[in-house]
């Protein structure tokens, strides 16, 4: 997947060019804003898990294809199109797969 930039504009379509491992993750750089904000692609094949992490950043996780159970901070989430998780810094979570599942993570410095 590559870009494309027209005067300063950034076009991309991030449900192209997929990959779906067996057994873990594929997770792709989007894009960044210096150090304060980055754009992720997680792409997870269906029975695989995203293991339980935390990052320091404010995280926001917007699900764009397939569905899968998603645990923040002990609370299970059934994640879907459409489906939208919002979570604080150091806020432990991760997620399994029941179908071939596509979701952008926007991570933000906290402030």
């Amino acid at each position: 997947m590559s870009p494309e930039f027209n005067a300063g504009i950034q076009y991309q379509n991030i449900l192209e060019d997929c990959v779906f491992e067996t057994g873990k993750p594929t997770i792709s750089a989007l894009t960044s804003v210096g150090n304060n904000a980055q754009v992720k692609r997680v792409a997870l094949k269906a029975g695989t898990e995203l293991k339980c992490h935390k990052t320091e950043d404010r995280v926001l996780v917007l699900w764009l294809r397939g569905k899968a159970r998603f645990t923040a901070n002990e609370e299970s989430f059934v994640m879907h199109p459409g489906s939208m998780l919002e979570m604080q810094p150091g806020t432990p979570h991760g997620a399994e797969a029941e179908t071939d599942c596509v979701f952008a993570v926007f991570k933000f410095k906290a402030v």
